[in-house]
C-alpha cells in the first residue's frame, strides 16, 4: 500500500478540503488520481437530491445548469481542491504537482482558472464558457 497523505477535513476556505499530513516539497509529483477529474457530467435543471449533490458538489454556470462529477459516490480527491488566487498546487491532464513547499497540516488549493482550457473562473466560481 503506498503511503496516505492527504486527509479532507472541513475547510476556511469552502466546505471541505484536501490537507497534507506530510511536508511537500516544490515540484513534488502529487498522487491525486487525476482521471476522475475528467468524469463529469452536464446535469439541466437537477432535480431532488440530484439538486442537492449538484449545489454541494458541482459548478453552476448557468442557472439551474452544472457540471458535477458522474458518480458522487467515487469521487477523486481532486474534486476537493479549493480555489485560490495564490494556489499551492498545479493540476494538468496528466499529473498534479506542489507549486512550493507545503507544510504538514496546510490546505491544498489550485486556481481554477488553469484547469481546462476551454473554463474561466469570475470571482472564484468556476465557469464553463459553454452555456446549458
Amino acid at each position: 500500500m503506498k503511503e496516505l497523505y492527504f486527509l479532507l477535513k472541513p475547510s476556511p476556505i469552502a466546505g471541505v478540503g484536501i490537507f497534507t499530513e506530510r511536508n511537500i516539497r516544490k515540484d513534488e509529483y502529487l498522487q491525486l488520481q487525476l482521471s476522475p477529474l475528467r468524469d463529469y457530467k452536464i446535469y439541466k435543471n437537477p432535480k431532488g437530491r440530484l439538486k442537492q449533490m449538484c449545489d454541494h458538489f458541482g459548478i453552476e454556470h448557468t442557472k439551474n445548469c452544472y457540471t458535477a462529477p458522474i458518480n458522487f459516490v467515487q469521487m477523486s480527491l481532486v474534486w476537493y481542491l479549493n480555489h485560490s488566487d495564490t494556489p499551492n498546487v498545479r493540476v494538468t491532464a496528466t499529473r498534479a504537482y506542489a507549486l512550493c513547499n507545503i507544510k504538514k497540516g496546510e490546505e491544498l488549493t489550485v486556481d481554477y482558472r488553469t484547469l481546462d482550457d476551454n473554463v474561466d473562473n469570475t470571482n472564484g466560481i468556476y465557469i464553463e464558457k459553454k452555456t446549458c
